[in-house]
């Protein structure tokens, strides 16, 4: 995962969940540790259309990266907009840390013989006082 940090008196990660790139079939990312962040946990979809199919992004969390159930996303539902072969885009969803548990991971679901190309990065407030 690559990351990038801005340092105030606060600090902000920004991390690619899920490098850019071409996709066929269903892809998970690693399970990601969130217990030194605090707030909000944002996660951004960039996405092209799908040439046939659909893609669904989905956070997951777990206490212990192993067992993942769904998170919903502060605005209800089961996470981003379905990607189709006319709505790729820029795409933002809010999570509340209360009540994600330890780890996080992104799942892209793949429907029908869908090639779509998209990438998904996270950004988090770190609690004061702890580094990445």
């Amino acid at each position: 995962m690559k990351y990038f940090q801005v340092y105030d008196q606060n600090t902000v990660v920004c991390q690619e969940v899920m490098a850019l790139g071409q996709q066929t079939t269903t892809q998970t990312s690693s399970g990601f540790d969130i217990s030194t962040y605090e707030g909000l946990l944002s996660f951004f979809l960039h996405s092209g259309n799908t040439n046939q199919g659909t893609l669904t992004v989905t956070v997951e969390t777990s206490h212990d990266d192993n067992a993942y159930v769904p998170l919903a996303p502060l605005t209800g539902g089961t996470g981003f907009t379905v990607i189709t072969t006319s709505n790729g885009g820029i795409f933002a969803l809010n999570y509340d840390i209360e009540k994600a548990r330890k780890y996080i991971k992104v799942v892209g679901t793949i429907a029908g013989t869908a090639t779509v190309t998209y990438s998904v990065y996270f950004l988090g407030k770190k609690n004061r006082g702890i580094s990445a």
